[in-house]
């Protein structure tokens, strides 16, 4: 389900309004969407992954080891994944369980371009394609940075979607700026990238922050590209 450009889901009630900021149903208020948090998602993911590299190669290496020892090189998937510690890993397939949601990484790859979208000199598309399971009694809102790329631990080695500085580079099946997804319902998506190339292993990652101000989980899908 995409919103237009207008239109936003009340925090209060979950209904969709248009053209106010107030709420018609309830008189709630609209909430100015932030940056999502970026600092301190950048700060999570950005330790996360220096703590994998601090004990030896790090737990991204060995997964990525242990997936080619599988037979024909195929990761295990469709596992449902539940943090423990504030923080849950998964791959590509996995279910991975949520507070207010479910998703799963159905698939991730790098292009040159992505349909009307062309990588830079120097760099590539990353395109994650995601299934996302609404677990709330109510429509939860989405936004297109909601899932943030990783690619090293370096300060500028991470990424939001390239729609979140030129929302009018949308196309194909990108994630809308702004959306939301129905009581029970799932919504496929696309989210698009711009990565340096000469990268191969990447880190898609999900961070919970609640409407008080706390935060939740984190969580992380590896990715090898070929």
């Amino acid at each position: 389900m995409t919103m237009h450009e207008n239109e936003w889901t009340c925090s209060a009630c979950g209904a969709v309004n248009q053209g106010t900021d107030t709420c018609a149903y309830c008189g709630t208020k609209r909430e100015v969407h932030p940056e999502k948090g970026k600092e301190d998602w950048k700060k999570n993911i950005l330790l996360v992954l220096a703590c994998l590299c601090v004990i030896g190669i790090g737990i991204l290496a060995s997964r990525l080891l242990g997936r080619n020892d599988n037979e024909g090189n195929t990761p295990v998937s469709g596992n449902v994944i539940e943090p423990e510690n504030g923080e849950a890993v998964g791959d590509v397939g996995d279910i991975m369980r949520g507070v207010f949601l479910d998703f799963t990484v159905n698939d991730a790859y790098l292009t040159d371009t992505y349909e009307s979208l062309k990588a830079s000199e120097g760099m590539k598309l990353f395109v994650a394609n995601l299934t996302i399971k609404n677990n709330m009694d109510r429509t939860l809102p989405m936004y297109d940075t909601d899932f943030q790329l990783a690619w090293g631990d370096g300060d500028d080695e991470w990424a939001l979607p390239v729609t979140y500085e030129y929302p009018e580079k949308k196309c194909g099946k990108m994630f809308a700026f702004e959306y939301s997804i129905p009581v029970g319902a799932k919504y496929t998506g696309e989210a698009v990238y711009e990565v340096p190339e000469g990268y191969k292993n990447f880190a898609i990652s999900f961070k919970e922050y609640f409407e008080d101000g706390s935060e939740g989980d984190l969580f992380i899908v590896i990715k090898e590209c070929e």
